[in-house]
């Protein structure tokens, strides 16, 4: 049998692609099923994939969604079709293939965990609420109204608190708060300002140094009772202050999220470059400034302390600098300067 070249390996080849134009298998685009097949290293490939105990292959699900995206706004019936004629080598090897990425259900309200979908019309859509995540970016996350909250821990404090592991704790914040604060603890829901005030007035009351000590008697008598115990397990006390009591509650903040890919993302993006470029234009500024002057300030830097060095010397020996160094009496300036005189004369 005749093989063209261009698309099909020689039979003297026992790998699967083709050893021409290698350039093109890259291409999502094929003409005939001959050519898909021929190409069977992208669109029909394996991967090792770890099972429970030993190495298996699965096909490489990425190509069905690049698939997917080349039928956007298509009619789902044609995409099928080619998904079909894509996986023939591995239907034919037995490999039981299923559509992740997509549902034949029809629907005008997706998922927001459904990336693409079929509508009542039988066209494949992409879902405009899917969270997009592009090349490692993170969404931007913008505060419409935060309150924070806290309440105490589960292992410390419910319902069932008499048989937490760690009730004890109840009886300290009770000898070193009022019943009132003591009242508002128990409940939860703590104002994020009070609680500050409540960890700031732990410090000097020495309520964090209770709590440490309590972690470490516990911590003690477990080991003692057993001595498998390890760091971490349940029954393991990690409290070394009055924060670490408390859970966060965020439950009753708004937050909006820009995803990558929106005009509003982009924009963001390009306003937080056009800063950092700023920054690092002025920084450059005032290197270059620093730079040309480095040598008057050595300079100068070098006369204060020099400066400084002759004022303690002057100190030091008992003189005044405002006084003691004027006119020509210094040092007997003016009895040479008699004497130079009477040279001149004589």
């Amino acid at each position: 049998m005749k093989h063209d070249n261009q698309w099909r390996p020689s039979e003297s080849r026992s790998r699967s692609y083709a050893p021409y134009q290698r350039h093109k298998l890259k291409d999502v685009n094929w003409v005939t099923p001959e050519e898909a097949a021929s190409i069977s290293k992208r669109y029909n490939h394996w991967r090792n994939c770890w099972g429970s105990s030993i190495w298996h292959k699965e096909p490489n699900w990425k190509l069905e969604k690049d698939l997917i995206i080349k039928f956007l706004n298509k009619p789902y019936e044609e995409f099928l079709k080619a998904w079909h004629d894509r996986t023939k080598s591995l239907r034919k090897q037995g490999v039981p293939l299923e559509l992740n990425h997509i549902s034949d259900r029809l629907t005008d309200e997706p998922d927001s965990r459904d990336e693409f979908y079929v509508d009542m019309d039988g066209i494949i859509r992409k879902n405009q609420d899917y969270p997009v995540w592009k090349h490692g970016k993170k969404p931007i996350k913008i505060i419409e109204k935060e309150i924070i909250k806290y309440n105490l821990k589960p292992e410390i404090h419910n319902k069932y608190w008499f048989s937490t592991p760690f009730f004890d704790i109840l009886f300290i914040l009770r000898r070193y708060f009022s019943k009132t604060d003591y009242n508002e603890i128990l409940e939860g829901g703590i104002p994020k300002d009070k609680f500050d005030r409540m960890a700031e007035n732990a410090i000097y009351s020495g309520l964090e140094y209770t709590i440490d000590k309590y972690k470490h008697k516990h911590n003690t008598k477990l080991l003692e009772n057993n001595p498998h115990a390890y760091r971490g397990c349940t029954n393991w006390c990690n409290y070394n202050g009055f924060r670490d009591l408390f859970d966060v509650d965020y439950s009753e903040s708004v937050y909006r999220y820009i995803y990558p890919g929106s005009p509003e993302y982009a924009r963001i993006e390009a306003e937080k470059q056009d800063a950092n470029r700023k920054a690092h234009r002025e920084y450059k500024q005032q290197k270059e400034e620093y730079l040309s002057s480095l040598l008057h300030n050595i300079e100068a830097d070098r006369k204060a302390r020099e400066d400084a060095l002759n004022d303690q010397k002057i100190a030091k020996h008992g003189f005044d600098k405002d006084e003691s160094f004027r006119g020509t009496d210094y040092h007997g300036q003016k009895r040479k300067k008699r004497k130079s005189d009477w040279a001149i004369d004589a």
